[in-house]
């Protein structure tokens, strides 16, 4: 497959995917394809633990998508994929953020890290590209402002399942 055919990440001390963006003018779709991961233990990502993408398009209207869950387990393919509507005037000003979301045995869904691609080369023409991200932590991601991931975490909180709280003995309110 397309993994094999690209090349090796360069090798630092970074979780990072290689994903693989392509746009369909004729449907207006931008087809997001994770290739492959690496030292994504960094962000507390356990072997053969399960895991999905949350994907936007940001700013502006929030248009959401996410990919199935896949198995992580190291030096092996991801594949997984999903699409996003948009019109490709849009994607000179639009940025696609890709989050890396934990499903445990138990307990609450969690992301574990963050990354924001920037879209202008498909804007410029080009039908795809294939690059390597840092996934970043919020506390190490400095390309979103604050308020932006405050923004952002209001809008993911209403979407997202929120988790149980169980508390061990009653409180007094």
């Amino acid at each position: 497959g397309r993994v094999s055919e690209l090349p090796a990440s360069p090798s630092t001390g970074t979780a990072k995917l290689q994903i693989h963006l392509q746009y369909n003018s004729k449907e207006e779709h931008l087809l997001v394809e994770v290739l492959q991961g690496e030292q994504l233990a960094l962000l507390g990502v356990l072997d053969y633990s399960k895991i999905y993408f949350k994907l936007d398009l940001i700013p502006g209207r929030l248009i959401t998508s996410r990919t199935e869950s896949v198995f992580f387990s190291p030096n092996t393919p991801l594949n997984a994929s999903t699409s996003l509507p948009v019109r490709q005037t849009s994607l000179r000003w639009k940025k696609l953020q890709l989050c890396v979301w934990t499903v445990p045995d138990m307990g609450s869904e969690a992301c574990m890290g963050s990354a924001q691609i920037d879209l202008q080369a498909l804007h410029q023409g080009q039908s795809e590209v294939s690059p390597w991200v840092n996934i970043t932590t919020d506390e190490t991601n400095t390309e979103t402002p604050s308020s932006s991931k405050a923004k952002q975490r209001a809008i993911s909180s209403s979407v997202l399942p929120q988790p149980v709280v169980r508390l061990s003995q009653p409180v007094a309110l």
